[in-house]
């Protein structure tokens, strides 16, 4: 009697970088522990281009052998191929200190017929400041928006509305406030953000820590005893409630690092609590000291009446398809010319506008995606004459200067 196997569910990555719009140079693995729930199970996995695809084995009428039980959860790791992914995709990077993204499908993020992984963007809000790089959902069409200038909050906030009509531009565009100057329409899909770097308690945010085995852990008041506690998410509550380890801690002196052990659990996401204190952590499976950037996901076997639930009610594979979607770096583009002979750069699809900045150098007034594919529209002239066209696209390993909080980059005009 041959077996039958069917798609339990794929996870796809999708980076707006590409023109394909897939994200083909990562790799997706189990980690190490869900490998062999997998191979026990009799599940198989396989990546195609961008997509992982897990693979159950099910009987005569569909329904799959060994099913996982209530909650249980399959755990993937995400690795990009080339080191300049940083620079080209919208990551918070802040000063070169790469951020723990942890995905997984109790967002509940159903967006345009998708079935996000990522943290669903919230409604834009004038009491929330905006920096270049933050998402936001229109109040007006529902899309999502990216902010491409600083936007603070308050009266005098601008809200992203693509319906506005751009108004007569002044020598200075970016003087005019509308929301074109403000926000760049991305439209139908979410995209992983701040929001999944982070884990929100009683309204603060805490961010997800890379660790190993041992996590060194600086406690906010240095004293002789400290309480530890570590927790798991649980799924009854869906909050880090669930104590795994509780212990104390003794010092001879008033001290405040207080190494915490992890190493009798599997690699996941937990909450550390230190007296008062809390951190959340993902302890990465290579149980070395972390720090590093990493991009983790759990999918979790949700009640069958979820719109995120991979089985129906008789145990069916619903064939979904998890998506995580990346949005390109947007930077403000600069030319320099080798000589006086060039006096604009023009954009012929009217999407763009450049204004000099001093001798021999332009650059944008809007900040401009990264994409391996070549901008053709870009015009160096001379007065009327067009001189060189289409002009190359800065190249994303070049990362130059912050303007007004948005990274310049650079690229020469041999003329």
């Amino acid at each position: 009697m041959r077996s039958k196997y069917q798609i339990l569910f794929s996870i796809e990555i999708l980076n707006q970088f590409f023109s394909t719009g897939r994200w083909d140079n990562v790799k997706i693995i189990p980690l190490p522990e869900t490998e062999k729930v997998l191979r026990k199970k009799e599940y198989s996995f396989r990546q195609i281009g961008n997509e992982l695809l897990v693979i159950g084995k099910v009987d005569s009428a569909g329904k799959v052998y060994h099913a996982p039980q209530a909650f249980e959860k399959f755990s993937f790791r995400i690795i990009p191929q080339t080191p300049n992914y940083l620079n080209y995709t919208n990551f918070p990077v802040t000063e070169l200190i790469t951020p723990v993204f942890y995905f997984h499908n109790l967002n509940g993020n159903e967006f345009a017929a998708k079935h996000f992984l990522s943290e669903k963007i919230k409604l834009y809000t004038s009491s929330v400041s905006y920096a270049p790089g933050d998402f936001a959902q229109s109040l007006v069409d529902g899309k999502i928006y990216e902010c491409i200038r600083i936007n603070a909050s308050g009266v005098g906030s601008i809200a992203p509305d693509n319906s506005e009509p751009v108004p007569a531009l002044p020598a200075e565009p970016a003087d005019k406030l509308y929301s074109g100057n403000f926000w760049a329409l991305l439209g139908d899909l979410q995209f992983a953000s701040n929001a999944d770097t982070k884990n929100t308690v009683a309204g603060l945010n805490y961010d997800w820590e890379n660790t190993g085995g041992i996590y060194n852990f600086k406690t906010s008041v240095k004293q002789k005893q400290h309480s530890i506690q570590v927790y798991t998410l649980n799924t009854a509550t869906l909050h880090y409630d669930k104590m795994l380890i509780s212990s104390s801690v003794k010092f001879e002196d008033d001290n405040d690092m207080v190494q915490v052990d992890l190493r009798s659990l599997s690699a996941g996401a937990y909450c550390i609590q230190v007296n008062d204190d809390l951190r959340f952590v993902w302890l990465n499976e290579e149980g070395g000291a972390g720090n590093g950037p990493g991009m983790y996901i759990d999918v979790y076997n949700l009640p069958a009446a979820d719109p995120q639930a991979y089985l129906d009610a008789a145990s069916k594979p619903k064939h979904l398809r998890y998506t995580i979607s990346f949005a390109a770096r947007r930077v403000l583009w600069q030319y320099n010319t080798r000589s006086a002979l060039i006096d604009a750069i023009v954009d012929g699809d009217g999407n763009y506008l450049f204004k000099s900045k001093g001798i021999k150098q332009f650059i944008s007034q809007r900040p401009i995606p990264f994409s391996d594919a070549a901008l053709k529209s870009l015009v160096a002239k001379s007065g009327g004459l067009s001189i060189t066209s289409p002009l190359p696209n800065p190249q994303a390993d070049r990362l130059s200067e912050k303007v007004n909080e948005i990274y310049t980059s650079e690229s020469f005009i041999n003329f």
